[in-house]
C-alpha cells in the first residue's frame, strides 16, 4: 500500500474511521510540508496511524458479552418458570447477543472516530500552513 503524504493541515479533515465516509485504503500516514520539521512529528505519525485504523471491535466484544449474559439471564429464568421452550430461548438468546454485538461495533467507531477528530483537530492547532500554499483538486 502508498503511504498517505499529507501536506497541508485542511487534508487531515478527510481521515475517518467511520466505514464509507473518508479516504480509505491507504498505508501509513506520513506528515509533509513545514510540519516535516516539528519535534512531535513522529509522535503524531503514531497516533494518526494507530487511531485510523481503529475498528470498534473491542466495544463489539464487550456488547457481544453483555447481550449473552443479560438475555442468558433473562431466558434461563423464563425457562426455569416454563414460560419459554429451549428453541425459543436459543433464538433469542442469539438475536440479542448479535444485536448487542452490532451495537458495540457501532459504539465503538463513532467513539474512535471522535478521537480522531480531537487529534486532528490537536495537530491543525500547531500546524501553520506555508504561505502561497494552494490546496488543488485532485481527480482520478
Amino acid at each position: 500500500m502508498k503511504e498517505l503524504i499529507i501536506s497541508h493541515p485542511s487534508q487531515l479533515n478527510s481521515l475517518s474511521t467511520l466505514p464509507l465516509v473518508g479516504m480509505k485504503n491507504f498505508g501509513s500516514i506520513r506528515l509533509s510540508g513545514n510540519m516535516s520539521e516539528h519535534p512531535n512529528k513522529t509522535d503524531y505519525e503514531k497516533t494518526l496511524n494507530r487511531q485510523t485504523r481503529a475498528c470498534g471491535c473491542d466495544s463489539s466484544a464487550k456488547g457481544l458479552l453483555i447481550g449473552l449474559f443479560a438475555s442468558g439471564a433473562f431466558e434461563i429464568f423464563r425457562f426455569a418458570t416454563m414460560e419459554n421452550s429451549i428453541g425459543s430461548s436459543a433464538i433469542t438468546i442469539l438475536a440479542t447477543t448479535v444485536l448487542f454485538a452490532v451495537a458495540g461495533k457501532a459504539y465503538g467507531l463513532v467513539k474512535a472516530n471522535s478521537k480522531l477528530k480531537r487529534t486532528v483537530s490537536e495537530i491543525q492547532k500547531e500546524w501553520r500552513p506555508e504561505k502561497g500554499f494552494k490546496e488543488g483538486i485532485v481527480c482520478g
